[in-house]
């Protein structure tokens, strides 16, 4: 039986959220339902609530979009010895680059996972379409005139394989890696994971030295909607983000380990405020821009993509109002040439649909089937064994739980 830690109140990574049900604090999502379930307490997400709470959201800060995101990432430099972007080449991780190079704020490292491997070679496959296309090219544009800065481009597929071998790390994944609920989990596809501080030695060479060492990483995008009761927009925090430090980093609480959110985050709010306005001032012009918006109603939200998956609609984005009973969406491209002025949108982005096996691991599944055939069991049972009100999809590879959400009204 493995025994979890605790919960540690001054835990240096408590800024990246954790649960509260009752009296007691948990990291781990999944531990927080279990303790709901033998308490009969609610589970509440807690994300920095106390200063959140404090803050005016209704007031547009005066500054620029790109003026927040200089002095962001000023403070991340100041702040650490050794700075590594963590690079995908989608829109928010371009924004985190840009703000530091176009502004001349130095990089130690820029760093890109992918696994050409698994995928045996194939650079048009699901994700590594991505990281030929878009993520190398920009990054080493970016870098042409940044001589000290380290671009690693490191395939992560033997990582992948050898944690989906181990029986201890299937077991222990689904409290200890993410609070999210697939296949990632164990290929420790996202990068705030178990050890991560300490995989390369010139990882470890900074930090033995004596210097501080951070992960910058890009989670994630302003979410807008409109509250049906009041008729006015809200901000919404949600406690589904991949790319946090895991429960088991919370745990662990190394002091050598360090992570910065550069967009969701209690250090620099005014950037979050900024975003959630920038979205408000465009719902408010739908009459005047009708072109910036879809009838969300009108379309699926997935469509099969050129892989023969189901993938969320390229159109898609996470800004919503309601118009005269019509429910509206901000475009996808609109969204984040808005919210990322120097995104160039070029090669389309595709993003997944929600399951067990995400699509960027499919190959991880077919490859190992008897160790992937292990994890689904372990997925269904897991989720299954929850109330209804946690979990939909009930026994299938696409059940999840139930997200939690902060709502911060700015109208």
């Amino acid at each position: 039986m493995i025994q979890y830690p605790k919960f540690i109140p001054d835990g240096k990574f408590n800024k990246f959220g954790f649960f509260r049900v009752g009296d007691e604090c948990f990291y781990s999502k999944l531990d927080a339902v279990h303790h709901s379930m033998a308490t009969g307490y609610e589970v509440e997400w807690d994300f920095n609530n106390s200063l959140f709470e404090s803050l005016d959201w209704t007031v547009e800060p005066q500054e620029s979009i790109q003026e927040l995101y200089r002095c962001r990432a000023q403070q991340i430099r100041d702040r650490y010895d050794y700075v590594v972007v963590m690079f995908s080449g989608g829109c928010d991780s371009t924004c985190v680059l840009d703000s530091f190079i176009d502004n001349g704020i130095h990089v130690d490292e820029v760093f890109h996972l992918h696994t050409l491997d698994g995928h045996k070679g194939n650079m048009h496959a699901f994700m590594t379409a991505e990281t030929f296309h878009l993520a190398i090219p920009h990054a080493l544009e970016k870098l042409k005139n940044c001589p000290d800065t380290r671009f690693t481009l490191h395939d992560n597929s033997d990582w992948e394989r050898q944690n989906l071998k181990d029986p201890y790390v299937r077991e222990y994944a689904w409290r200890a890696f993410n609070n999210i609920h697939n296949l990632a989990m164990t290929g420790f596809y996202h990068s705030p994971t178990v050890g991560f501080h300490r995989r390369f030695q010139h990882w470890r060479d900074v930090q033995d030295s004596g210097k501080t060492m951070c992960f910058v990483i890009a989670e994630a995008k302003p979410n807008l909607n409109l509250d049906q009761e009041t008729g006015k927009h809200f901000y919404t925090v949600i406690d589904h983000y991949a790319s946090q430090p895991s429960p088991h980093t919370q745990w662990c609480n190394d002091p050598r380990e360090n992570y910065e959110n550069f967009f969701l985050q209690p250090d620099l709010p005014e950037l979050m405020i900024k975003q959630a306005h920038l979205c408000l001032n465009a719902v408010q012009s739908l009459d005047q821009n009708p072109e910036l918006f879809w009838k969300y109603n009108e379309y699926p939200k997935y469509v099969n993509g050129p892989w023969g998956f189901d993938v969320l609609d390229p159109r898609y984005s996470s800004v919503f109002t309601k118009k005269d009973g019509v429910d509206y969406m901000m475009t996808y491209e609109e969204f984040h040439k808005l919210v990322y002025p120097s995104w160039k949108p070029g090669y389309t982005q595709w993003k997944q649909k929600g399951r067990a096996v995400h699509p960027w691991h499919q190959w991880l599944a077919e490859e190992m089937p008897a160790e992937a055939k292990q994890w689904y069991k372990a997925y269904i049972s897991t989720y299954s064994q929850l109330p209804d009100e946690w979990t939909k999809y009930r026994g299938s590879l696409e059940q999840n739980i139930r997200r939690l959400e902060i709502k911060y009204h700015i109208e």
